[in-house]
């Protein structure tokens, strides 16, 4: 079976472009929404079928559950962003619905819809409650855009729960699902930027106990579990990252029409400026090498969230 998602090619197409691409299709501008006409005329244009219906993220989060997902082409866009974007990735991305989460976002908008930007900032500024860096950097990074290009197309993925005590179960089990993670790609007009998160150890092990993590943050097992019924983990999540020596910082990756990089790490100065400090690469991330050498932490932090009886979906 194939599964169809995309991303429009308005998105990032000049002006001749997109008169060559309303050309190739039986174009309708009556259309509320332009992309439609993609969605009509995948059927008639790309290949023979013997059956096909209406695909939308549940149904193959559905699907998923019994057969094996892989990416059988890339194309657009997603052709050479493999490092950015990988097609695990982009499998998780197709299962997702845009907006009405506090956990994830997916979105491809820009600056020049004013009243579409404020909903996507206003929507990042939810998900990005409980991580001070994020938050304070985030924000700054898409006023930068908005100054800088007001056309430029943005297409963004953000996750993160807020709640280190499940990314940390997470990890324990070897589930790297729950890690908090932002990716941002913005075509603008000297170039395009992209914005990826690492996952970060700061190479000290951990030196409390699982009950311990859970005392000195929380204040005791009970109030973490009451805050995580009322979803006000967030508000204790830098001292947790804290507590267990993790951290999320952001790369930037500025690549001009003339082929120069600049690879940056974000940082925010005294004055709360945004401020890029330049490195040779994006590190990778350490999160296996955090597990490993975390080990015993790991599998007692498993037994004693099995114990109080935390369930990963």
């Amino acid at each position: 079976m194939l599964f169809i998602f995309f991303s429009s090619p308005l998105l990032t197409a000049d002006k001749n472009e997109t008169i060559k691409i309303k050309e190739k299709i039986d174009w309708d501008n009556d259309l509320d929404n332009p992309d439609d006409n993609f969605i009509s005329a995948i059927p008639y244009s790309m290949f023979s079928y013997d059956d096909m219906e209406i695909g939308y993220p549940e149904k193959l989060r559905v699907i998923s559950y019994d057969w094996q997902l892989v990416v059988a082409n890339r194309s657009g866009r997603f052709y050479d962003n493999y490092k950015i974007i990988s097609d695990e990735d982009l499998i998780r991305d197709a299962m997702y619905i845009e907006g009405g989460s506090s956990n994830y976002l997916i979105k491809i908008t820009s600056p020049q819809f004013p009243a579409q930007w404020s909903e996507f900032t206003d929507d990042l500024s939810s998900i990005t409650e409980g991580n001070s860096y994020w938050s304070g950097i985030i924000p700054k990074l898409m006023d930068g855009i908005k100054s800088r290009d007001l056309k430029a197309k943005v297409s963004c993925y953000i996750y993160s729960l807020s709640n280190t005590p499940v990314t940390l179960y997470g990890i324990a089990l070897e589930q790297t699902d729950y890690v908090p993670t932002f990716q941002l790609v913005s075509k603008e007009n000297n170039g395009v930027r992209y914005v990826v998160s690492i996952f970060n150890w700061n190479g000290e092990n951990i030196r409390l106990s699982p009950s311990e993590f859970i005392t000195i943050t929380y204040g005791s097992e009970l109030r973490w579990m009451t805050h995580q019924h009322f979803n006000e983990t967030f508000k204790f999540d830098d001292v947790a990252m804290r507590n267990v020596n993790i951290e999320y910082p952001l790369f930037e990756v500025w690549a001009q029409e003339d082929g120069t990089i600049e690879i940056s790490l974000l940082t925010l100065s005294k004055k709360g400026e945004l401020r890029r400090v330049k490195v040779p690469l994006v590190p990778e991330s350490n999160i296996y090498n955090y597990r490993e050498h975390n080990l015993k932490f790991m599998c007692d932090y498993a037994i004693f969230m099995s114990e109080i009886g935390l369930k990963l979906q």
